[in-house]
């Protein structure tokens, strides 16, 4: 999450000037427009994978798709 925040505060966000080194999950809503380059930036991030939830980009963060995502990615059961 540091990470998150960190390149949320550089404008414009640029992936490969320093990706993270773990495994990385990169979840956009199918519905936003805002996460049409997910791929591109999966691309320049080792062991990166992209899951696409239903949603836009507020309320695919509220669905139950992200949130089982985000458990199973850091190995909590739910």
């Amino acid at each position: 999450l540091l990470f998150l925040v960190e390149g949320l505060a550089r404008q414009p966000f640029d992936p490969a000037a320093t990706p993270p080194v773990v495994p990385t999950l990169l979840v956009g809503g199918q519905d936003d427009p805002m996460a049409r380059g997910i791929d591109a930036v999966a691309a320049h991030v080792p062991d990166a994978r992209v899951l696409r939830v239903p949603g836009d980009h507020v309320t695919a963060l509220h669905g139950e798709d992200f949130r089982a995502a985000a458990f199973d990615f850091l190995g909590i059961g739910h």
